[in-house]
């Protein structure tokens, strides 16, 4: 038997068309199973994102939230309309949101030149334990606030331009 390397779902909302071969047409709830440690892309137009215990995530979201969690090596995630929240996870990170907040909480490097970068461009960045040597957040409106200690030999960059950049760092 074969292991499948690639699985696609299409979902689309079209009440007076039937769906294309190949695609499932309107699903309020998709949940889908996948082996722990896989890639998984997700791509949007509407609705929340919710995924845990993957080896590399990239998400794509129009208009809706990105939950994700515990991801062991790269996490990509995008939405135009809506929050990203990322917690307990290794590796490179890049969430990016345009109308809504970006945080981030208990994370760390996999790897020496692994970098984490989150922006929002109306929306706070909130960051918390974010153990990277190479860390940046910026939003254009809305505060930057980092909670937590700074890596040794660490390189941080924040900007916001109609807000405030705040840092809670540890006594030691």
């Amino acid at each position: 038997a074969q292991v499948a390397r690639r699985v696609e779902v299409l979902a689309q909302e079209d009440v007076e068309n039937a769906p294309a071969s190949g695609d499932c047409g309107l699903v309020s709830n998709l949940e889908l199973s996948v082996p722990r440690g896989a890639t998984v892309n997700v791509r949007i137009q509407e609705g929340d994102v919710e995924a845990s215990g993957v080896a590399e995530l990239t998400v794509n979201n129009l208009s809706g939230d990105v939950d994700a969690r515990a991801v062991s090596r790269t996490a990509d995630l995008s939405t135009m309309s809506g929050d990203i929240s990322l917690s307990d996870s290794k590796g490179r990170a890049r969430p990016r949101a345009v109308s809504g907040r970006a945080e981030a909480q208990a994370l760390a490097a996999l790897a020496a030149g692994d970098t984490f970068e989150a922006t929002s461009t109306s929306g706070d960045v909130t960051l918390s334990g974010v153990g990277h040597t190479r860390v940046s957040g910026a939003t254009i409106s809305g505060s930057v606030h980092l909670e937590g200690a700074l890596a040794r030999g660490g390189t941080y960059e924040f900007k916001t331009i109609f807000g405030d950049v705040t840092l809670a760092l540890p006594a030691d």
